[in-house]
């Protein structure tokens, strides 16, 4: 069935092909994905850290494979491989067609747990641990987002 909702979870490096600091581009990507995104009904978060990117995207199984194999024509993202494709029973990132997010030090107690303080490097990240990082920065997001917004944290 081509509209059954997928989840996609990918990581690569960072390639700056246009002489910015990554949270420039991490900004530029989100800022270029969210309506095409929301067109193509494709939620997802894109993860930043320490020259690597990860990113989740869930959505109806064709749109997400489509807009894969784009981001692995995008000359902004080497050594792409992909970590888990699957289908999926609930959205992790509903809220946003598109969230850019970085790990701050709230994050190394995931990271040593990962095996992954001392030098991040994303293309050793399973499933499990690719997706808990990416729900720990969404979580991060999702205060972040309230506190600009004055509104109080939920639970």
């Amino acid at each position: 069935m081509a509209g059954r909702l997928f989840r996609l979870v990918y990581a690569s490096r960072w390639a700056n092909v246009l002489g910015e600091d990554i949270e420039a581009a991490l900004h530029r990507i989100v800022a270029a994905s969210i309506g095409r995104n929301r067109l193509a009904d494709v939620t997802g978060l894109l993860l930043a850290h320490d020259g690597w990117f990860v990113q989740a995207l869930e959505g109806p199984e064709d749109q997400v494979r489509q807009l894969m194999a784009r981001i692995g024509q995008d000359r902004r993202h080497r050594e792409v491989r992909v970590i888990s494709a699957a289908s999926a029973d609930s959205r992790l990132f509903k809220d946003w067609n598109m969230a850019g997010a970085r790990l701050g030090r709230a994050a190394d107690p995931l990271l040593i747990e990962l095996g992954q303080v001392a030098r991040f490097d994303a293309a050793r990240l399973d499933p499990v641990g690719a997706l808990g990082l990416l729900i720990h920065a969404g979580e991060a997001e999702r205060r972040r987002e309230l506190k600009d917004l004055g509104l109080p944290r939920a639970g």
